[in-house]
């Protein structure tokens, strides 16, 4: 009984670690995705370049991971995703770089257009 009890506090010990990305998989990342990844942010739009050109059958393995991609251009794609999303799909061997998308608001169009 004692074992079995230090092998699951054993267990629970390493999970953080399951959820960690590894150095390697961080440099993919931008500063400023790595930091809202570190905040948990949900929603976060970003962009990503895959080693290869995205078929069907590519996008469908990148989305394995719960992000949605949104546009695709040869290896090039925009997507949204949680957190947890991002740093699964960071670890795929398909993905050469992430990083978070620029922001574009829009203005208001109040004033007539002669």
């Amino acid at each position: 009984m004692a074992r079995c009890l230090i092998l699951i506090l054993c267990l629970i010990g390493l999970m953080p670690g399951c959820y960690s990305i590894s150095h390697q998989d961080a440099m993919k990342m931008n500063a400023d995705l790595r930091r809202r990844l570190e905040l948990k942010e949900t929603g976060i739009h970003f962009m990503g370049e895959s080693r290869i050109k995205i078929t069907p059958d590519i996008r469908g393995r990148l989305e394995v991971s719960g992000v949605r991609i949104q546009t695709v251009t040869g290896s090039y794609f925009t997507a949204i995703g949680s957190h947890e999303q991002i740093k699964r799909l960071v670890r795929s061997d398909l993905v050469l770089r992430l990083e978070t998308a620029p922001a574009h608001h829009l203005k208001s169009t109040e004033e007539e257009i002669p």
